[in-house]
């Protein structure tokens, strides 16, 4: 067996440190280039690597120090990467999208907290919503750091997201009347009855209200714990729905069921948390 050093990754040149840093890796030369296309239509992305194989995916992130990774799943080094550890080298934690050509893999794709999973051949929109959701990930990223570094400011935060005056007595239980999240420069508070689900993405939680998507850090299972159960139901490892939404429930040859809210959206309940179902009966 003859073996070969990795090929370098192909770099692309740019010297704009505000955009967000993106590596793109695909083993395919036309999803490749239609990844790449689709990001340099978006004025706040910069590809700094595209790579064909999972040694060059890995090589380019200890080189570039990526914001994002928009990977293969199926590219066999690709798919040893957790993001939710950090590696050793950059020193900073990238996000991930996974891509692959079938739905099972999605099951594992967030098991190693990519912020998505989509499936091939791309779809456009999806993509550019998927793109979105990073862009606010690392948005808060960048609060953090900053909130974290000047003294006071991160106080109201603390206060308005885990104060007595946010919550609620229940059954002899406490649960959360309302979640403050960061937005830009200001502090936002969302009332629990106007959030349609909540879903997990990476080391925090989507908060779906309408169009709108806010994001807090915090864990899918410590969100579910502030949540009055008698309003919201998990349904999946990484989502919670509010049950005033829920329009109909149908089951999948799976197993898994489809859960359509009054907005159309329709979300997954899954074989694992199919005794919830008991509770609405």
């Amino acid at each position: 067996m003859q073996i070969c050093e990795p090929e370098s990754p192909q770099s692309l040149e740019s010297s704009n440190k505000g955009h967000i840093r993106c590596v793109v890796a695909d083993p395919i030369s036309s999803d490749r280039g239609r990844l790449i296309s689709l990001l340099e239509r978006q004025p706040d992305f910069q590809v700094v690597a595209e790579c064909q194989n999972g040694a060059q995916a890995l090589a380019a992130v200890e080189a570039t120090s990526p914001d994002l990774l928009l990977f293969d799943i199926h590219l066999p080094t690709v798919r040893n990467i957790d993001a939710r550890k950090k590696p050793k080298t950059p020193p900073h934690h990238p996000l991930v999208i996974f891509f692959g050509a079938s739905k099972r893999l999605a099951h594992e794709a967030f098991n190693r907290n990519a912020i998505d999973y989509l499936l091939k051949p791309v779809d456009i929109g999806k993509v550019e919503r998927s793109l979105q959701r990073a862009k606010q990930h690392l948005l808060m990223n960048r609060q953090d750091t900053v909130l974290d570094s000047d003294g006071d400011l991160g106080m109201p935060f603390s206060v308005a997201a885990h104060g007595a005056s946010n919550t609620v007595l229940h059954s002899g239980q406490v649960y959360r009347e309302r979640f403050a999240v960061k937005s830009r420069d200001r502090i936002l508070v969302i009332p629990v009855g106007v959030i349609e689900y909540v879903q997990a993405a990476g080391n925090y939680v989507e908060f779906h209200v309408g169009k709108e998507v806010y994001i807090s850090r915090a864990s899918i299972a410590s969100t579910e714990s502030l949540l009055n159960p008698s309003e919201f139901m998990r349904i999946h490892r990484s989502t919670i729905v509010n049950l005033s939404f829920v329009h109909e429930i149908t089951s999948r040859d799976t197993g898994d069921f489809t859960v359509r809210l009054k907005s159309g959206q329709t979300l997954t309940l899954s074989r694992n948390y199919r005794s919830q179902l008991n509770r609405l009966f």
